[in-house]
């Protein structure tokens, strides 16, 4: 879930959730793509700096070129 603000954008706009994760990224400021083992020592030396992190996704093999985005419970297709 987004911060509260994406809820009152969403709200007053009538975006639907597509849109809202393509138009205001629903709050993600940086994004690395890495591997698990990598992820988990980015977190630590964040938190060491006071910095939040989090996996907030994977990447994996398909046979088709799709992205399929898990959000609120609702799949999302690109």
């Amino acid at each position: 879930e987004g911060p509260p603000v994406f809820t009152l954008l969403q709200n007053a706009s009538g975006s639907d959730l597509r849109e809202m994760y393509q138009v205001f990224n629903m709050g993600h400021r940086l994004e690395v793509f890495t591997d698990g083992l990598s992820a988990e020592s980015m977190i630590k030396a964040g938190k060491e700096l006071g910095i939040e992190g989090k996996v907030i996704g994977r990447v994996a093999e398909h046979h088709t070129k799709q992205l399929e985005l898990v959000a609120e419970e609702e799949h999302l297709f690109f």
